[in-house]
């Protein structure tokens, strides 16, 4: 009886960690506000956080206004770049109906600074005509 209850728990001890080993990445790299798709490679140094905003900033602007610290006062900021892509769905009325573009984004590891510069676009069909 005890060789069986054995056996069972290193089955599961391996399944769990089997399973584990295979388990699907729960970060989030596609945003979608309002009508537009914002997606972002999953290599991507941004954390989860820094997506968001740059996320709400690709679509909505940037006011202008960030926090910045005195660190970034005194030596300046310290930049990591990404891409991202947007897709602002039923951008057109006839097809192609959908913008894709493309940026290049540097944000502050150390305060909200960020520099959007867009690389290129294309309308591409996604969407169809009586959406």
């Amino acid at each position: 009886m005890r060789k069986i209850f054995v056996c069972l728990l290193t089955f599961l001890l391996i399944t769990t960690f089997a399973l584990s080993a295979f388990a699907e990445n729960t970060e989030i790299y596609t945003y979608e506000i309002d009508n537009v798709t914002v997606i972002f490679d999953e290599t991507s140094p941004f954390d989860a956080a820094t997506r968001e905003a740059v996320a709400y900033t690709l679509v909505y602007g940037d006011d202008g206004v960030a926090a910045c610290g005195i660190l970034c006062t005194l030596f300046g900021h310290d930049y990591i770049t990404s891409g991202a892509t947007t897709i602002t769905h039923c951008a057109a009325p006839d097809q192609p109906r959908c913008l894709q573009e493309f940026f290049t984004v540097q944000a502050c590891e150390d305060c909200d600074h960020v520099i959007v510069e867009r690389t290129g676009f294309m309308y591409i069909t996604c969407c169809p005509n009586d959406a």
